[in-house]
């Protein structure tokens, strides 16, 4: 499926996340791109794909949802080691 994403036209980013229960692909489009047309572009690329399982439940998220991005961070350093950053992104 990421791979198929991947030829939609003004994407900047597709990531495919999965477990053993569950799948996620989150798409990440270009700054300006119109929420309607890119979720109908989604939805056409969905519809192309035919190898899934007969139970497979695939859906994609409101156009309100909270699971998008507002702000990424990074925590790194030199001279920290990864429990002294666990503890700051905890804080």
């Amino acid at each position: 499926l990421v791979s198929t994403f991947m030829s939609i036209a003004n994407i900047d980013t597709v990531r495919g996340i999965s477990s053993y229960e569950s799948g996620l692909i989150y798409i990440i489009f270009k700054d300006g791109v119109n929420l309607y047309w890119a979720r109908d572009r989604v939805l056409e690329q969905l519809n192309r794909v035919n190898n899934l399982p007969k139970d497979a439940k695939v859906e994609i998220g409101s156009d309100s949802t909270s699971i998008g991005w507002a702000y990424q961070y990074a925590l790194s350093s030199d001279s920290k080691n990864l429990s002294d950053l666990k503890v700051l992104q905890d804080f």
